[in-house]
């Protein structure tokens, strides 16, 4: 790993300390007295391993880039090399939207591809991220939906590496799927992962490539929860979104505050352009929800 990224992912830990102790998406009762909430499925954890709330968490729902996610962990476990460099091909890398405007032949750092997957959650990356570990897609694929097995998540489906509607990437009608329970687990595994902790914490990224084909070298973009950029009362330490027409807005944000950690999965919010609001809401609501709890005890 490059020391670059190293020192990237040791500030971006001091800076947003992973939550301990680890939660665990137990089936306890929740109290969803006055919880509601426009988003499909929803789950709120708490750092006592409680529920706070949840609707519809077991309802198995399109994920769209949380898939990223399950990727990025594969990715580590198959020894992705980050002081390697890629070079684009569209035959084996364009995947909807090329956001970078990148050009055949241009060359880019691993460590670079990497926060553009996973604090950009840009697609033709992804796939670029893939081929570097010089594993063909489809077999790609596989290992996720064996590494689900293993951490038990038996709802979880993979079909492609991005999370985009599937018949865009390889013709088939088929959406990578997860439930919100699931999706908690998922996150609260790939959060293990320094790498992946420290990409998914920080509000922005600026690289530039290493070989240019079209005179525009550098690269500059946002987390895209846009509630990084935000002043809260609470801290985000770690987020994942996604959105596709057929999955609707999806989140995943880990947050801290002096009322304790919260996890929060949303799925299927149908009002993309005002995304943002639904997890602010519920992280507000969750925040809100433990101080009452903790004033009646």
């Amino acid at each position: 790993m490059s020391k670059y990224l190293t020192f990237l992912i040791f500030s971006a830990t001091l800076a947003f300390p992973l939550a301990s102790p680890v939660f665990a998406a137990e089936k306890l009762p929740p109290n969803n007295a006055g919880f509601q909430s426009r988003a499909a499925s929803v789950l709120i954890l708490n750092d006592n391993s409680s529920e706070l709330a949840g609707k519809a968490s077991d309802v198995v729902r399109p994920i769209a880039s949380l898939t990223k996610l399950m990727t990025a962990i594969v990715l580590l476990d198959n020894g992705l090399d980050f002081s390697k460099t890629a070079t684009y091909t569209p035959e084996k890398h364009y995947a909807y939207k090329n956001y970078m405007n990148i050009k055949r032949g241009e060359v880019f750092r691993v460590s670079d591809l990497w926060f553009g997957m996973l604090t950009g959650s840009l697609n033709v990356e992804t796939r670029m991220l893939v081929d570097a570990v010089g594993i063909p897609e489809t077999t790609f694929v596989n290992k996720m939906n064996i590494k689900a097995s293993v951490l038990g998540l038996e709802y979880t489906k993979f079909f492609n590496v991005t999370g985009l509607s599937a018949d865009l990437v390889r013709g088939q009608k088929a959406e990578n799927v997860s439930t919100a329970r699931e999706l908690a687990a998922l996150f609260q595994e790939a959060l293990k992962y320094p790498q992946i902790a420290g990409a998914l914490s920080l509000p922005a990224y600026r690289f530039e490539e290493v070989v240019d084909k079209d005179k525009k070298t550098g690269h500059y973009f946002h987390h895209t929860n846009k509630l990084m950029q935000e002043a809260l009362p609470y801290r985000i330490v770690a987020s994942k979104t996604g959105y596709t027409e057929e999955a609707g807005a999806c989140f995943v944000t880990l947050t801290t505050s002096r009322a304790g950690n919260h996890l929060i999965v949303s799925l299927g919010d149908p009002n993309y352009q005002r995304r943002f609001d639904e997890p602010k809401r519920l992280a507000e609501w969750a925040l809100l929800e433990t101080r009452v709890r903790a004033a009646g005890q």
